[in-house]
């Protein structure tokens, strides 16, 4: 299990994208996705890892609006946090369950 975790975070943290800026959709500003975020903040104002991921998006639409970073850029370093952040939560909770067992 460990070998397969570290094997997936070198991929991500390895991982160049294959689009471009031009291949894909900046949806920084999007009222859906600005809509959708603020949802989860409303209905979930205690949990950190929703609140981390939320920080890290704001961050970085305003690198990609600043042009620091494009937007390939950005989405790739966003889903390799919010993998991590899943993959933290699921260990987690299966670290539970197993003290349960125990």
């Amino acid at each position: 299990m460990k070998t397969l975790m570290l094997s997936t975070l070198t991929l991500f943290l390895f991982m160049t994208p294959v689009w471009t800026d031009e291949d894909i959709e900046n949806l920084c500003h999007d009222p859906a996705a600005l809509a959708q975020w603020e949802e989860m903040n409303e209905k979930h104002p205690d949990d950190l890892n929703i609140q981390n991921l939320h920080a890290l998006r704001i961050g970085l639409c305003e690198k990609i609006d600043r042009g620091d970073i494009g937007v390939a850029d950005g989405i790739a370093i966003f889903e390799a946090m919010r993998s991590a952040t899943v993959n933290r939560a699921f260990q987690r909770r299966l670290q539970e369950h197993n003290d349960l067992d125990l």
